[in-house]
């Protein structure tokens, strides 16, 4: 009988831990046979028969496979060769003798010693080192003038008067829990107020100085200048004394940080080590409400330089303060610059972001990997040799451009371009040696080769199995070509864990497309399934998280099919751009959290959080689910589900945002128009903008010049008479003007009220309108343009 299902673990990339109840299997048996010909004999027999006549009362459903070979993982306690590599990989460290890879060091690196101490588990694994350390400073200019000028660090990110709730909760629940509990005052214990900024702010500067960060944080009254001295006084700073600094970890990129700061807390309890306990960041007055919260511990929502910026704080097992924190996007390229800055002014060579940088400027890159494929040999070359001209599918990177320049008898002369990566290639076909070869050539920076291999290895009984290598070996042309902003992508791209992941990457999508061919995945099992055409998905998201809507709509077929939410539906590539104006005024960045995704033949269905970042640095993350269906490689339909609602509701005081320059003389203009309008003024109506006007309805063909505008409403209001607009929203960006409203229609005919909800974009040239573009649901009006 098997146990439950472990859910508790966290998802690896591509991988999820979760099977919902009703699929999980309960039992599993197993029946050995001397040879096939007495388990054909067994099968066939009469006694088999009887013994499985009434099956189906008690089990709902069975899956039989054959079994291969065995393998023992764990004997006697100790995990065995096969435990330590994987069953192929051990079969050919016997078969060969490899006795180099029974040596200490090298079977440390496949089963950590940590992780065996006293059966207990350790979570070194999911850290790559100390991001920076903090120090709260008493004079923050003083500060400055010492850590920047007399030292030499480069500021990599930095803010003045920041506070709010979550902030507040994140740095100093635990003593503020344990002040309220004690009836003595928070501040007494050194917790400053930064809920609401009315009482007192944080300024925060992160220095680099190469090989590490430091942060300087810095409390003031919120209504004092960052010069003003801190709110708390110092405390003692001989060594015997702690003198509140605060130790940060650097969290993976690729970890969700909720999840490993409730399995931190989980495995300190475990210890014993009952005071490391994580803040939240919903407010809460006790140490028991507290372990009632839900478990919220990151702070996440930053913009601007800090955007990419995710922290949580705990209490180590002294009380010493600790933080664990992730690094990614744009905060990510603010340290990297500081880091650059910082080894071009003081002639060192510190890489403490990217790892695993060369010691050396001219040292090769070199890295490869190999995994064994669960797919025919001549199914894997057909994938090598369409990933050759055809790459998108195949590789965890935007695809922006390709270019087959040469074709040869051998291969073909290719230039590709992905976000980081722009060069030319002489891709080689050797058949027989099971290799295509990636020549780089004319680039300014590296010589050398990327190559993708595939070689049989003899697996005994199994027979043979096929082995994917990919390998990465790169010359510096020069000393200073690895400092290069064009050299990150080469350098991170040989890291062990990104060659890694884009093997694998291709393993999963060769295995999947060999399931497809053999036709073994049925919906009748309701099977979970991630394959090629959810990689295509993940990488159609990456495409829209670069805000450029020429990258998205590469990923649709000329016929599409794409709904967003209730809004109008938009048809084909044209009208996915048509339909992104208002969200792209309205959004500046996109990030899609995904948590499951399943694929049913060309079905994908994806559900996932989605993080919205406004131009006014609001931040909202909504639940939603997609379901795409693929016509090829390509996606014909497209289904948004969720409620976007709260990504365009303004605050009343947000009706005309910051950012606007007009000071709102568009909005006034625009108000005379409507009032031109509304009267049927038609020769004052024309005068409002610019001789080429695009004016455009949904998905109707646009037309252009203020003649052509006024004809078109003319046509309209013929059926319909304008009475009033109700409007929901107004924002003045730039030259740009967003009218969310209700138009409200009285039908000539018949004289019943009709209402068109809308927005409405208009952009302007100087003071005059050169496009309006309208998105209105006009199922009721009755009108055909």
């Amino acid at each position: 009988l098997l146990e439950e299902v472990d859910t508790s673990r966290p998802d690896a990339p591509g991988v999820s831990h979760y099977e919902a109840p009703e699929k999980q299997y309960q039992a599993a048996f197993e029946i050995a046979f001397a040879n096939h010909l007495e388990m054909e004999r067994f099968f066939a027999s009469k006694e088999y028969a009887a013994a499985v006549q009434d099956q189906a009362k008690y089990v709902q459903r069975f899956l039989p496979f054959p079994e291969q070979a065995a393998y023992t993982f764990v004997y006697d306690g100790k995990i065995t060769l096969a435990g330590q590599y994987s069953s192929n990989v051990a079969d050919l460290i016997v078969k060969v003798g490899a006795t180099n890879q029974l040596k200490e060091g090298i079977v440390s690196l496949m089963n950590s010693k940590q992780n065996q101490q006293n059966g207990k588990s350790g979570l070194g694994h999911y850290l790559q080192g100390v991001q920076h350390f903090g120090l709260t400073v008493y004079d923050m200019p003083k500060s400055l003038e010492f850590y920047l000028e007399v030292l030499g660090g480069k500021v990599a990110i930095g803010g003045d008067g920041f506070y709010g709730e979550a902030l507040h909760n994140l740095l100093f629940q635990k003593e503020e829990v344990e002040a309220i509990e004690k009836g003595i005052d928070p501040k007494s214990v050194g917790v400053a107020n930064i809920r609401d900024g009315s009482d007192m702010s944080l300024d925060v500067r992160f220095i680099s100085f190469g090989n590490t960060v430091v942060e300087i944080i810095h409390f003031r009254d919120a209504n004092l200048t960052v010069a003003a001295p801190n709110a708390f006084e110092k405390i003692p700073s001989a060594v015997g004394y702690t003198n509140a600094p605060h130790l940060s970890f650097y969290v993976k990129d690729d970890v969700d940080i909720d999840v490993f700061a409730k399995q931190l807390e989980e495995e300190c309890q475990r210890r014993g080590l009952t005071e490391v306990v994580v803040n939240r960041i919903i407010r809460a007055n006790s140490a028991e409400e507290m372990k009632k919260l839900a478990p919220k511990f990151a702070k996440t929502d930053f913009t601007g330089d800090f955007e990419g910026w995710a922290l949580l704080y705990c209490k180590g097992p002294n009380g010493e303060q600790l933080e664990f924190n992730q690094v990614t996007r744009k905060a990510k390229e603010n340290f990297t610059r500081a880091e650059a800055e910082y080894n071009q002014a003081n002639g060192t060579n510190y890489w403490f972001l990217n790892s695993q940088k060369p010691k050396s400027n001219s040292q090769r890159l070199y890295a490869t990997y190999s995994v064994p494929v669960n797919a025919p040999l001549e199914t894997v070359w057909d994938v090598l040799m369409d990933k050759m001209q055809n790459p998108q599918p195949y590789i965890p990177h935007v695809v922006e451009e390709l270019k087959i320049l040469e074709r040869y008898d051998n291969g073909i002369l290719r230039e590709i371009k992905t976000p980081g990566m722009h060069m030319k290639e002489r891709v080689t076909v050797d058949k027989q040696a099971g290799k295509v070869t990636f020549t780089v050539v004319e680039h300014p920076l590296f010589t050398g080769e990327l190559s993708n291999q595939v070689t049989l290895l003899d697996n005994g009984n199994a027979g043979t199995v096929p082995i994917l290598t990919y390998t990465i070996n790169l010359q510096p042309t020069s000393d200073k070509a690895l400092e290069q902003i064009e050299a990150q992508w080469f350098i991170k791209a040989s890291q062990p864990e990104a060659i890694a992941q884009a093997v694998q990457h291709l393993k999963n999508i060769i295995e999947s497309k060999n399931n497809q061919d053999k036709n073994t995945m049925t919906l009748a099992h309701s099977q979970t399934f991630v394959g090629a055409k959810s990689e295509i998905v993940r990488r159609m998201f990456q495409a829209g998280e670069s805000m450029n809507v020429e990258n998205f709509v590469k990923f649709y077929t000329e016929d599409a099919h794409y709904q967003f939410s209730n809004f109008p539906v938009a048809y084909g590539p044209q009208g996915i751009r048509d339909s992104s104006v208002g969200f792209l005024a309205t959004v500046a960045k996109v990030y899609h959290h995904i948590k499951h995704m399943w694929e049913v033949g060309d079905t994908v269905i994806c559900e996932m959080d989605v993080t919205y970042i406004r131009h006014d640095g609001k931040v909202f993350t909504l639940p939603c689910c997609d379901t795409i269906v693929f016509k090829g490689d390509k996606v014909q339909e497209l289904r948004i589900y969720m409620n976007i609602d709260p990504v365009f509701v303004f605050d009343n005081d947000e009706a005309q945002p910051k950012a606007a320059t007009s000071g709102g003389s568009l909005t006034k203009k625009l108000e005379k128009m409507y009032e031109a309008l509304h009267a049927e003024n038609w020769d004052e109506f024309v005068t409002f903008f610019t001789p080429n006007l695009l004016y455009k309805i949904g998905a109707n063909d646009p037309v252009v010049g203020p003649e052509a505008c006024r004809d078109l409403l003319t046509h309209i209001y013929k059926t319909l008479k304008l009475t009033t607009h109700n409007t929901r929203g107004m924002w003045e960006i730039g030259n740009t003007i967003i009218l969310e409203m209700d138009a409200n229609y009285i039908q000539k005919l018949d004289k019943k009220f009709v209402q068109v909800p809308c927005v409405d974009i208009y952009r302007f040239d100087g003071d005059k309108i050169y496009e309006w573009r309208v998105y209105p649901d006009a199922s009721q009006t009755g009108v055909r343009i």
